[in-house]
């Protein structure tokens, strides 16, 4: 079993059917020394007695990134909830770690990621899909 940490919690019926889920924003190591750390974000629900991992997505980039903050929040007013983690990737080819701000959808069985924000604290933020 890979080794997962999570850095912060955010709760909220993401998909709208009247059940609260859990959501989870961290970082999976691959104990990949090309890739090392992969960001985690993981949708749980709580059953009677058990929490129930619903989806996880990682994020494979190539460097290691980390995710340390997560929101539930409807940003672009559609109606439909949007799950926003904020972490960063450190290219450490070019020494470089830039920030990263990650907006997803979740529907009640597929998680996707809809927009991703690069930027260093010197350049403008670009955005990629």
């Amino acid at each position: 079993m890979l080794e997962s940490n999570a850095f912060d919690v955010a709760i909220g019926d993401v998909d709208k059917d009247g059940v609260v889920e859990i959501v989870t924003a961290g970082y999976q190591n691959t104990t990949s020394p090309e890739i090392g750390l992969k960001g985690q974000l993981c949708i749980w629900n709580i059953t009677e007695s058990n929490f129930v991992l619903e989806q996880s997505m990682e994020w494979a980039s190539g460097v290691p990134t980390e995710w340390h903050g997560v929101s539930i929040v409807d940003v672009d007013n559609d109606d439909k909830i949007e799950i926003i983690a904020a972490g960063y990737t450190n290219d450490t080819r070019l020494n470089q770690y830039d920030a990263m701000l990650t907006i997803f959808s979740w529907n009640g069985s597929v998680l996707e990621w809809e927009k991703v924000i690069f930027g260093t604290p010197s350049a403008e933020l670009t955005l990629t899909r």
